[in-house]
């Protein structure tokens, strides 16, 4: 007689599993990279891992590449690219001047309920700013 057992399986896991499933390792030298997730929650969650578990983690940066061989983790960085960077740097600026002028004639509830928006997308979008500037300083120390 044969008894099939089957496991359903899927490639997403909330946190509460994630920790779960990190807590059955007993290595103190085990690395954690968080690859999935915007940037101020992949750090959250990192924190949380070295500070529950005491695990080495880290959350690569876009284009970041990681080689893996048995034992060690080596991060190669990728190049910046500068212009790019620079030329979405202006046409923010730009769009932030015509935002204040488009808010500043728009009716009181308009501006109040658009601006509410904006701040928690700019918010967001500080945090995520923040990560990189402290992966930039990392990357500065470590050279």
């Amino acid at each position: 007689m044969i008894e099939l057992i089957r496991h359903s399986f899927s490639a997403h896991a909330d946190q509460a599993l994630l920790l779960e499933w990190l807590g059955h390792f007993e290595n103190p030298k085990m690395q954690v990279y968080v690859i999935h997730g915007e940037p101020n929650v992949s750090e959250s969650f990192a924190s949380l891992v070295t500070a529950r578990f005491g695990f080495e983690t880290h959350v690569p940066a876009i284009g970041e590449v990681i080689a893996l061989s048995p034992g060690r983790a080596e991060t190669v960085r990728a190049e910046p690219t500068g212009p790019e960077a620079e030329q979405l740097l202006s046409r923010l600026a730009q769009k932030t001047n015509a935002l204040q002028g488009l808010l500043a004639a728009s009716p009181p509830k308009i501006r109040d309920d658009l601006w509410a928006r904006v701040e928690a997308d700019l918010a967001r979008a500080e945090a995520r700013l923040d990560a990189v500037m402290k992966e930039a300083g990392r990357v500065r120390s470590d050279d």
